[in-house]
């Protein structure tokens, strides 16, 4: 039945546990499986999508009868954007969801199926290999290196304090800590950055800091870097 809204007053449990045990009768009669297809409401969507909320079997609008009364629920949402890195098979174009087990009254729960839609075919999906999360990570790894360089060598320098404690330099420039950090190391071991104890504008304590080619010749010129 699609969609059971067109049958019944969605908000009155009443109603819908009565087309419950209708749908049971059918069932019996036939030995056929009876699918109801309900919309989420608008705010349970939109936090799911954000991931504010776990979907769950009661996701659906109005009265929660229809979740309490089904043998077995499926919720269809949008795959998340971790979701989409770790499935193979998907374009960049395609919109890829996920269909979620959240209730089985008589049988194991089952895991996520996940598909493409590509002008309205779905395919189905599968995890990627570990080869291809090898091969994701490098990528990742290579481009994170790209961007910092980019980065210092367009300000120079950077505290070396503010990379170790502080969370922001990485959501400046789009990373992750995570691959910040190796970002760091893979540019310190190349010698494309180095690690040095200078003065802020000629004067007070030396700072560590975190600097590029760039940022190293201004220091040989004046023996101090100016902190902008």
């Amino acid at each position: 039945m699609e969609t059971l809204s067109r049958f019944l007053e969605e908000e009155d449990n009443s109603q819908i546990s009565a087309a419950i045990a209708c749908t049971d009768h059918i069932a019996q009669q036939t030995g056929c499986a009876v699918v109801l297809i309900h919309h989420t409401s608008k705010a349970s969507a939109e936090g799911v999508e954000r991931g504010e909320l776990e979907m769950t079997q009661y996701h659906g609008r109005g009265g929660g009868a229809l979740a309490d009364s089904c043998r077995s629920v499926l919720g269809m949402q949008k795959a998340s954007a971790q979701e989409r890195r770790d499935l193979s098979g998907h374009t960049p174009d395609d919109s890829v969801i996920v269909v979620r087990h959240l209730k089985s009254s008589y049988g194991p729960m089952r895991p996520p199926a996940f598909f493409a839609n590509r002008g309205g075919y779905l395919r189905l999906l599968s995890e990627k290999t570990a080869a291809e999360k090898q091969n994701d990570r490098m990528r990742a790894e290579i481009d994170a290196k790209n961007i910092l360089l980019t980065r210092m060598n367009e300000i120079g320098y950077v505290k070396k304090r503010d990379l170790e404690v502080s969370a922001q330099f990485a959501k400046d420039i789009g990373l992750t800590r995570e691959l910040l950090r190796v970002a760091i190391k893979e540019c310190l071991d190349g010698g494309h950055v180095t690690s040095v104890s200078a003065k802020l504008n000629g004067k007070g304590q030396s700072i560590n800091m975190l600097i590029s080619k760039e940022g190293q010749a201004a220091l040989d010129r004046d023996g101090y870097i100016l902190d902008a």
